[in-house]
């Protein structure tokens, strides 16, 4: 009865109600309706974030707070090993597909619930959520970021961070956070993995990202980036030294700034500071190069232990940043340098008195085996002129002596002879003959012999001077002196040529390896093809 009444009274109310009225009630109905939606799906935790992780790989499901008194509701029936809760956030060590499912995190400000997906190989569900595009451009400068989605806080104090490696094709590339290219080019294409490392324990655990670099034409838009210094570069500087190092940029945005930083604060630029930054821009075609220079007045030991970073931020793109450190100039070792001072004379001095002592055997070696000899390049037909001296000092060279000489010169040695009885015609006048023969020969060998086929007094004179005249060698031999030889002064002339040439003693018959062999061939020039040329027409 009461219920009919109410709806004969509903009824009669609705039907009596202007149409204006009853369309704004019905927006009043729906607006509290969605209002109580909105509010369910905050309280009971209606929104759900999809995750995905790799198996056996970590993975941190992060709440919008990260307190300790959270409320963290697990899957049921999930295999809960591995699991790590830190500063909020929970961690799972090795994700498996065991682990997959709803996980909610609570407290009393917020509710959130978290879809952990766990592959094996990367499907299409999970391959947007997985893959990271970072675009470049041809030809200037580009760096990736290795992200840090799902990975740990870094205030955590259960979890240690062991860096970042960054890999292509199973090649390990770079071991720091951010992988620079100063300068892009098509073959650096591709897909890059950045691998995150945590020690808990004794045990590693990583989490993986693919991150892939795509290009664009250089003219298409044109990248800013710091073109120098390079990432981590070290410059090496002496203490209490100044020092300028410039961090220059290509720009082409509007707004935007560069700076120098140490400790996360801005360096100033007043000049009166130890260290400060100076400015200056250089305008481009379309756009501009920005150079800021780090200014040291003097490079302190405190500066050795501090990174400075090059930051870029501008509305074009994300910030830039460049670290640099400084390091000694290494010292030369003092002990090194003053024991080479000291060893390299020595060494000289040795080397100079073993040539000075084995000087004839070192240039026969080098000029029998090597060839190393230096031969004038006249028209002279001979190697040496053989001509005889009357010997003061003994009877001289006998006949066969003579014959000796001659034969091991000519066909042991191989030397071109002028012999004066063989090689010169009757008819012509001797002094004549004698003088064209020193002027075709390379080498005077003065012989002692007897007085018969000695020169006389005047012809050694021109002899003499022909020799200087024409830069001949002479040769020199003489007999060994005996116990009954007595000094006996020489004449002029022969004591002028004896000055002039180079004396060898003759001690009778010698072996071809005897030391008077050698340094007669010492002091003749080196052996050419032998053949003999009459001066005088037949």
């Amino acid at each position: 009865m009461v219920q009919g009444s109410l709806q004969k009274s509903f009824s009669v109310d609705i039907n009596h109600t202007d149409p204006n009225q009853w369309k704004q009630a019905n927006s009043n109905i729906m607006v509290k309706a969605l209002l109580l939606l909105l509010f369910l799906y905050a309280v009971n935790g209606l929104s759900v974030e999809k995750i995905c992780a790799k198996s056996g790989e970590m993975v941190a499901l992060q709440c919008p707070s990260q307190k300790p008194n959270v409320i963290w509701s697990l899957p049921h029936n999930k295999n809960q090993s591995d699991l790590l809760i830190t500063d909020g956030t929970l961690v799972l060590l090795r994700a498996s597909e065991e682990q997959q499912g709803h996980y909610s995190c609570s407290h009393s400000a917020f509710n959130k619930t978290f879809d952990l997906r766990v592959y094996t190989t990367l499907t299409g569900d999970c391959e947007n959520v997985t893959q990271y595009r970072t675009l470049c451009f041809s030809e200037y400068t580009c760096t990736l970021d290795c992200p840090v989605t799902n990975t740990p806080p870094k205030t955590s104090p259960d979890l240690t961070s062991k860096g970042v490696t960054w890999q292509q094709d199973g090649r390990i590339l770079s071991e720091d956070d951010k992988y620079y290219f100063p300068s892009v080019q098509e073959t650096d294409r591709g897909v890059y993995i950045c691998v995150r490392s945590f020690l808990y324990g004794n045990q590693v655990y990583n989490t993986s990202f693919t991150v892939t670099l795509e290009l664009e034409p250089e003219e298409t838009i044109k990248n800013e980036g710091i073109i120098s210094p390079h990432p981590n570069q070290v410059f090496f500087v002496d203490l209490g030294s100044p020092l300028v190092i410039n961090c220059t940029a290509l720009i082409f945005s509007d707004f935007h700034e560069i700076y120098w930083k140490m400790y996360d604060f801005s360096i100033n630029s007043s000049a009166s500071s130890r260290v400060h930054v100076s400015n200056s821009n250089e305008i481009l075609d379309d756009g501009e190069k920005s150079t800021v220079s780090l200014i040291f007045k003097e490079v302190s030991k405190e500066d050795l232990s501090t990174v400075f970073t090059c930051k870029l931020e501008s509305t074009s793109q994300h910030p830039v940043c460049v670290n640099i450190t400084l390091a000694l100039k290494e010292r030369p070792s003092y002990a090194a340098m003053t024991s080479t001072a000291v060893v390299i004379p020595v060494v000289m001095v040795i080397f100079v008195l073993i040539y000075i002592k084995y000087k004839i055997h070192i240039t026969l070696f080098l000029r029998d085996t090597f060839g190393c000899h230096i031969r004038a390049s006249d028209k002279r037909s001979y190697d040496a002129f053989v001509m005889y001296y009357m010997s003061e000092q003994g009877p001289g060279l006998s006949e066969d002596d003579r014959r000796t000489l001659q034969s091991v010169l000519e066909d042991k040695f191989g030397y071109s002879l002028c012999l004066f009885d063989r090689d010169v015609l009757p008819g012509k006048a001797i002094a004549d003959a004698v003088l064209e023969c020193v002027e075709q020969s390379h080498a005077v060998i003065l012989t002692p012999s007897s007085p018969d086929l000695t020169f006389e007094s005047a012809l050694l004179s021109a002899i003499h001077k022909a020799l200087v005249e024409r830069q001949t060698r002479l040769v020199f031999i003489k007999n060994k002196p005996t116990e009954k030889t007595e000094a006996i002064v020489q004449s002029e002339t022969l004591q002028m040529l004896t000055d002039m040439g180079n004396c060898v003693t003759w001690e009778g018959s010698l072996a071809l390896s005897s030391f008077f062999w050698k340094e007669l061939r010492y002091h003749l020039p080196p052996v050419k093809e032998p053949h003999r040329i009459p001066l005088l027409p037949q």
